[in-house]
Protein backbone atom coordinates (compact mmCIF):
# COMPACT_ATOMS: atom_id res chain seq x y z
CA UNK A 1 0.00 0.00 0.00
CA UNK A 2 1.20 3.43 -1.30
CA UNK A 3 1.00 5.98 1.67
CA UNK A 4 1.21 9.65 0.25
CA UNK A 5 3.91 11.73 1.33
CA UNK A 6 3.97 15.32 2.66
CA UNK A 7 5.35 17.29 0.10
CA UNK A 8 4.31 20.95 1.94
CA UNK A 9 1.61 21.92 3.82
CA UNK A 10 -1.11 21.89 1.10
CA UNK A 11 0.07 19.09 -1.22
CA UNK A 12 0.45 15.34 -1.12
CA UNK A 13 1.61 12.92 -3.87
CA UNK A 14 1.15 9.31 -3.71
CA UNK A 15 3.64 6.67 -5.15
CA UNK A 16 5.69 9.68 -7.36
CA UNK A 17 9.26 7.76 -6.39
CA UNK A 18 10.91 10.63 -7.05
CA UNK A 19 9.47 12.62 -5.20
CA UNK A 20 9.63 10.68 -2.17
CA UNK A 21 13.31 10.22 -2.57
CA UNK A 22 13.84 14.08 -2.33
CA UNK A 23 11.30 14.71 0.51
CA UNK A 24 13.33 12.08 2.62
CA UNK A 25 16.67 13.25 1.48
CA UNK A 26 15.79 17.43 1.63
CA UNK A 27 18.03 18.81 4.05
CA UNK A 28 20.04 15.76 5.10
CA UNK A 29 23.50 16.00 3.21
CA UNK A 30 25.38 12.35 3.33
CA UNK A 31 28.75 11.97 3.83
CA UNK A 32 30.00 12.02 0.24
CA UNK A 33 28.28 14.99 0.07
CA UNK A 34 29.76 17.02 2.27
CA UNK A 35 33.31 15.29 1.45
CA UNK A 36 32.69 16.23 -2.41
CA UNK A 37 31.79 19.87 -1.08
CA UNK A 38 34.81 19.77 0.68
CA UNK A 39 37.15 18.60 -2.48
CA UNK A 40 35.64 21.00 -4.12
CA UNK A 41 36.13 24.29 -2.62
CA UNK A 42 39.66 22.61 -1.37
CA UNK A 43 40.19 22.74 -5.60
CA UNK A 44 38.98 25.93 -5.75
CA UNK A 45 41.66 27.64 -3.44
CA UNK A 46 44.30 26.06 -4.93
CA UNK A 47 44.79 22.82 -2.82
CA UNK A 48 44.21 20.09 -5.84
CA UNK A 49 46.24 17.40 -4.16
CA UNK A 50 44.79 17.26 -0.94
CA UNK A 51 41.37 17.53 -2.88
CA UNK A 52 42.26 14.43 -4.76
CA UNK A 53 42.85 12.74 -2.05
CA UNK A 54 39.02 13.27 -0.84
CA UNK A 55 37.83 12.75 -3.78
CA UNK A 56 39.70 9.47 -4.08
CA UNK A 57 37.93 8.22 -0.91
CA UNK A 58 34.63 9.14 -2.14
CA UNK A 59 35.23 6.95 -5.29
CA UNK A 60 37.17 4.21 -3.34
CA UNK A 61 33.80 3.59 -1.00
CA UNK A 62 31.61 3.75 -4.28
CA UNK A 63 33.82 0.87 -5.77
CA UNK A 64 33.94 -0.89 -2.89
CA UNK A 65 38.12 -0.41 -2.27
CA UNK A 66 39.16 0.18 1.24
CA UNK A 67 38.94 3.82 1.67
CA UNK A 68 42.67 4.04 3.04
CA UNK A 69 44.24 2.37 0.45
CA UNK A 70 45.82 3.09 -2.89
CA UNK A 71 43.55 1.37 -5.82
CA UNK A 72 42.94 1.42 -9.50
CA UNK A 73 40.13 4.11 -9.53
CA UNK A 74 41.90 6.69 -7.70
CA UNK A 75 42.83 9.95 -10.13
CA UNK A 76 45.84 11.62 -9.67
CA UNK A 77 45.53 15.09 -11.86
CA UNK A 78 46.87 18.37 -10.53
CA UNK A 79 45.21 20.79 -12.65
CA UNK A 80 42.33 22.34 -11.45
CA UNK A 81 39.83 22.71 -14.19
CA UNK A 82 40.46 19.03 -15.18
CA UNK A 83 39.88 18.19 -10.97
CA UNK A 84 36.44 20.27 -11.26
CA UNK A 85 35.20 18.44 -13.69
CA UNK A 86 35.94 14.88 -12.49
CA UNK A 87 34.63 16.58 -9.06
CA UNK A 88 31.29 17.27 -10.82
CA UNK A 89 31.07 14.27 -12.56
CA UNK A 90 31.52 12.21 -9.74
CA UNK A 91 28.60 14.58 -8.02
CA UNK A 92 26.57 13.60 -10.87
CA UNK A 93 27.06 9.78 -10.47
CA UNK A 94 27.40 9.80 -6.55
CA UNK A 95 24.40 11.94 -5.84
CA UNK A 96 21.79 11.04 -8.28
CA UNK A 97 18.47 10.87 -7.27
CA UNK A 98 19.18 13.03 -4.35
CA UNK A 99 18.23 16.71 -6.48
CA UNK A 100 21.31 18.30 -6.31
CA UNK A 101 22.08 17.95 -10.32
CA UNK A 102 19.86 20.96 -11.60
CA UNK A 103 21.41 23.27 -8.74
CA UNK A 104 25.34 21.76 -9.78
CA UNK A 105 24.19 22.87 -13.29
CA UNK A 106 23.07 26.23 -12.55
CA UNK A 107 25.56 26.80 -9.85
CA UNK A 108 28.38 26.39 -13.04
CA UNK A 109 26.50 27.43 -15.48
CA UNK A 110 26.18 24.87 -17.55
CA UNK A 111 22.44 24.23 -17.38
CA UNK A 112 21.04 26.38 -20.76
CA UNK A 113 24.18 24.60 -22.53
CA UNK A 114 22.95 21.28 -21.23
CA UNK A 115 19.52 22.05 -21.63
CA UNK A 116 19.98 23.59 -25.27
CA UNK A 117 21.95 20.53 -26.08
CA UNK A 118 18.90 18.11 -24.77
CA UNK A 119 16.73 20.36 -27.76
CA UNK A 120 14.96 22.31 -24.75
CA UNK A 121 14.82 26.28 -25.65
CA UNK A 122 16.06 27.97 -22.18
CA UNK A 123 17.58 31.13 -21.63
CA UNK A 124 19.70 32.26 -18.21
CA UNK A 125 16.79 34.30 -17.38
CA UNK A 126 14.36 30.97 -17.08
CA UNK A 127 16.62 29.63 -14.43
CA UNK A 128 15.85 32.67 -11.85
CA UNK A 129 12.11 32.74 -9.90
CA UNK A 130 10.60 36.14 -10.00
CA UNK A 131 10.21 38.01 -6.87
CA UNK A 132 6.27 37.84 -5.96
CA UNK A 133 4.13 41.05 -6.77
CA UNK A 134 2.99 40.54 -3.01
CA UNK A 135 6.34 41.14 -1.90
CA UNK A 136 7.19 43.47 -3.69
CA UNK A 137 4.08 45.76 -3.15
CA UNK A 138 4.95 45.42 0.89
CA UNK A 139 8.88 46.49 0.77
CA UNK A 140 9.16 49.17 -1.35
CA UNK A 141 12.97 48.93 -1.23
CA UNK A 142 12.65 45.47 -3.52
CA UNK A 143 14.18 46.19 -7.04
CA UNK A 144 12.77 44.86 -10.16
CA UNK A 145 15.20 43.59 -12.27
CA UNK A 146 14.06 43.68 -16.06
CA UNK A 147 16.24 40.74 -16.80
CA UNK A 148 13.26 38.71 -15.70
CA UNK A 149 11.13 37.41 -18.66
CA UNK A 150 10.12 34.42 -20.71
CA UNK A 151 10.87 34.23 -24.03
Amino acid sequence: MMVPMRLNNRSRVKGDFYARICERLRGKFLGSTRLLMYAEALNENGKTVEASSILNKVRRRGFGYQSTDTSPVDLSTTDKAVFRDKVLQERRVELAFECHRWFDLIRTGRAVELMKSKGFKVNDTQLVCPIPQKQVDINPNIMIQNEYRID
